[in-house]
């Protein structure tokens, strides 16, 4: 009798723990809404939503020419100054400001977000400006 009851109630929990695992729709991760915008050449802003908040910017990287430069947040800022580019955390929210390109070539970043373990990224792409 001891042993069913081990049992059942060993079985119950198996059962429980399968279904608090799956489609956990309680977690929201970052979730960036708009993954990837085109600014304006003459200078632009842009708000792009995300579905979570508690993340920061941790880095942003930088395309030039062929190269790829990373700017880390070490001091995990709200605000962040790259070559041009303003990024600021708003709440749930990413604001996206740059100014006129003036540098003769399209310009590219890539901005990397975490939140814990995980990290999204939003890409900001901006054309010459002629």
């Amino acid at each position: 009798m001891m042993k069913m009851t081990r049992l059942l109630f060993f079985g119950l929990l198996l059962v429980v723990a399968l279904f608090a695992c799956e489609n956990d729709d309680s977690y929201v991760g970052i979730g960036v809404e708009e993954p990837s915008v085109a600014l304006n050449p003459k200078g632009d802003s842009v708000i792009v939503k995300t579905k979570g908040g508690f993340w920061t910017v941790y880095a942003v990287y930088e395309e030039i020419a062929d190269t790829i430069v990373e700017h880390v947040n070490r001091d995990f800022l709200d605000t962040v100054l790259i070559n041009g580019f303003t990024i600021i955390k708003m709440d749930k929210n990413v604001f996206v400001k740059v100014d006129p390109n003036n540098t003769g070539g399209d310009r590219k970043i890539n901005i990397k977000l975490m939140k814990a373990h995980n990290q999204d990224y939003l890409t900001i792409t901006q054309a010459k400006n002629e």
